[in-house]
This record gives structure tokens, sequence and C-alpha cells, in this order.
């Protein structure tokens, strides 16, 4: 996954590389029907790319809070550990990690499992989830189209308020109101008001 785009005065080429980082080939203008613009587009192809997965890495709200969190137990930790305050290049930095199924399916000899399947695994983790987040996710599943969307945009995935308006084609002030609106609509549930006063 890329996540620099290539300097301006490397772009006069376009050089193509394996997972392992070798080149593979490089594509020069005038050479096999190549053209200065084709170099342009490949360059704004990886561009493109490169935004797509610095995006992906931003965290939502959530995901932010428990960062936080994380970071001053780490902090606390490492003073307790070294007698001294980490510096800020001590602290790794708040981004997403990703986990790939495959990983969670060997064990530690490299091994895969046979005979773990995708539905098994989602039983495994629904089993798992808390009453309080079925009921809420019923209290959402009643709302309307737009308030579900919203809510899922703005709380689940993370955008703000300007980029969901820009999404939904609505002013930002409205989007505002969906959310309070939805945030009123979710506190008078009387099951999530007992769990959460």
């Amino acid at each position: 996954m890329k996540y620099r785009k290539t300097p301006r005065n490397q772009r006069g080429t376009y050089k193509l590389y394996d997972e392992n980082g070798q080149l593979v080939i490089e594509f020069k203008p005038g050479e096999n029907g190549v053209t200065e613009q084709d170099i342009r587009n490949l360059h704004a192809l990886d561009d493109h790319e490169v935004y797509v997965n610095c995006k992906e890495l931003r965290l939502t709200p959530h995901e932010q809070k428990m960062y936080q969190i994380w970071r001053k137990k780490f902090i606390a930790e490492f003073i307790i550990r070294n007698g001294r305050a980490p510096q800020r290049n001590e602290i790794p930095p708040a981004r997403r990690q990703f986990v790939y199924l495959d990983d969670l399916l060997e064990d530690e000899d490299g091994d895969s499992y046979d005979g773990v399947s995708f539905p098994e695994l989602t039983v495994q983790f629904q089993e798992e989830t808390c009453v309080s987040v079925e009921r809420l996710r019923e209290v959402v599943a009643s709302m309307k189209d737009k308030w579900q969307t919203v809510y899922g945009l703005t709380e689940l995935c993370g955008y703000t308020t300007k980029e969901v308006a820009k999404a939904m084609s609505v002013s930002d002030r409205r989007i505002r109101a969906m959310k309070a609106r939805i945030r009123q609509e979710i506190a008078e549930d009387k099951f999530l008001r007992e769990i959460f006063p």
C-alpha cells in the first residue's frame, strides 16, 4: 500500500515496483508507444491510491478516544519502566491497524486452521455483543432511512457534518439538526436510559 506520492522531480518516468520494493519496469515517454500523458495518468492513479490509503488511516471519533486512553496508559507505563517521560518520537502514533483474517487463522507454527469459516466467526462475535448495543441497533434501525445514514456516517464512520452534508447535498446545519434529533431519540429510549442514566 502506498502512503507517499512520487516527488515532482521523479515524475518524468513511471516506475513499477513489486511487493518487495524491487523495480519491475520503468515506462519512459517515447518508448514502446508510451506518451507523456500516459505517464501523467499513471502518476494520477498513484496519487489517488495514496489519498484513499491515507484517508483510511484516519481514526473515527470513537477510535480517537480509545487512542487517547491507550496513550495515557502507555506514557504512565513508560515512566515506571524507564524513570522518565517518553519523547514525542517514542510514542506510537494514532493509526488504524489492519488485521488480516489469514493472520488470525494461523497457529504459532504458521499452519492455517482448517474448518473455520466466516459464518462461524460471525456467530462467535455476535454472541459476545452486549445487550445495550443490541438495543441501540434496534433504536437506530427504527429511525428514518436518512437518520440511519447520518448516524452511520457521523457516529460509526467518523465523517464530519460538513462531509456528510456535502455527500447528501444538504446544508451542514440540517445534518447537525438531524444529529441532535437522533441523539435525543436514543436518549429517550427507556431501556438505554436505565443503563446509561
